[in-house]
């Protein structure tokens, strides 16, 4: 019984020291980001004040990071959320996600010993491909001209 009100008092300090910085809507026009997450194989959704990322460079090496650290494979999860559900975390960078549970896309898995650096994150997984649309072009307007631009494609 002792362990058990150990853990709740850790998790609930956890949740009080993590405070919500600016929350991104007022600090961007875009409505809508993608936001990434390094975790263990297993998870499939961002819950309330997860830590998340803008980065999916940033989430792949922190990915990466912790296949070493914890010697089990890990990956990274993305989802598209509104930028209401998105505030500063206490590092440059990072964020929290704030909202109900969201279901999430996983997009890469950890390599461990054979990850060779940033440059394979680059290449896209055959099985997997997606379109990556910058902040700038979440408004539908930018959007159709962004698609035309550089994909060809044209949505009228």
């Amino acid at each position: 019984m002792f362990y058990l009100k150990s853990f709740i008092k850790k998790v609930l300090k956890e949740d009080e020291d993590r405070k919500l910085g600016k929350c991104l809507a007022d600090q961007i026009s875009t409505p809508y980001v993608i936001i990434y997450r390094a975790c263990d194989k297993n998870v499939f959704e961002f819950k309330n004040k997860d830590y998340v990322t803008l980065s999916k460079k940033f989430a792949i090496e922190h990915a990466e990071s912790g296949h070493v650290y914890h010697e089990e494979q890990q990956h990274v999860i993305q989802a598209l959320v509104d930028t209401k559900n998105v505030y500063e975390a206490y590092n440059p960078g990072e964020y929290f996600y704030v909202g109900k549970d969201k279901k999430a896309k996983e997009i890469y898995k950890t390599k461990g010993e054979d990850y060779e650096g940033l440059d394979e994150a680059k290449k896209p997984n055959k099985k997997d491909q997606y379109i990556h649309l910058p902040e700038l072009v979440m408004k539908k307007k930018n959007l159709l001209k962004y698609l035309k631009e550089i994909y060809k494609i044209d949505l009228k």
